[in-house]
């Protein structure tokens, strides 16, 4: 396994995530989006589980985000996976992009207005392997002393506080639930 994981890692070193801003003001009606860009900097194809490719909305707390220099609390929804297959995977060739645009605001509580701080990080061994590499030889537990992080730039941004729909969606749905279970007793 430690051997599975070094290849990743080794790897890993040549994807690089690049997250820039999809717009210059974010109302405070509008999700806060950002544009993220994956490129293939080695000389081999990698393949990247897909989702850890987020598309607009995001299943998983994939970016370190700060507000003032406070995490800031992700409210998305959290999706456990089973082990990836390879039709789970995409592949990313030498000195190609994929490019993708996510909306933060609707899983991060953006609720203060503040400068944040956002940056794309995942751990390796959860994002990519190589085609040396098997489906089957990625551990299914990382290994610490080896684990190596996929961080992108980081960039600040002022942004007006916001509702988070996510965050207010789930409130309705446990009210709802309570509601539901209320039992009356003549």
């Amino acid at each position: 396994m430690a051997i599975a994981v070094m290849v990743i890692n080794v790897y890993a070193k040549n994807l690089e995530v690049t997250i820039v801003r999809a717009g210059s003001t974010f109302d405070t009606t509008q999700d806060v989006i950002v544009k993220l860009q994956y490129r293939n900097t080695g000389q081999k194809k990698i393949n990247i589980v897909k989702w850890y490719l987020p598309g607009k909305e995001l299943y998983d707390p994939l970016f370190k985000i700060t507000c003032n220099n406070v995490p800031v609390e992700y409210l998305g929804p959290m999706i456990k996976r089973v082990k990836a297959s390879a039709k789970d995977v995409i592949p990313l060739a030498p000195g190609k992009i994929i490019s993708t645009v996510v909306a933060l605001s609707s899983a991060y509580d953006m609720s203060k207005t503040c400068n944040y701080s956002i940056q794309y990080n995942m751990q390796s061994d959860l994002i990519i392997f190589s085609d040396d590499q098997t489906l089957e030889t990625i551990p299914d537990e990382p290994i610490d002393n080896l684990e190596f992080e996929i961080q992108s730039n980081n960039i600040r941004l002022p942004i007006k506080g916001r509702p988070n729909k996510q965050h207010n969606q789930n409130q309705i749905m446990t009210i709802h639930k309570r509601a539901a279970t209320l039992n009356y007793v003549n």
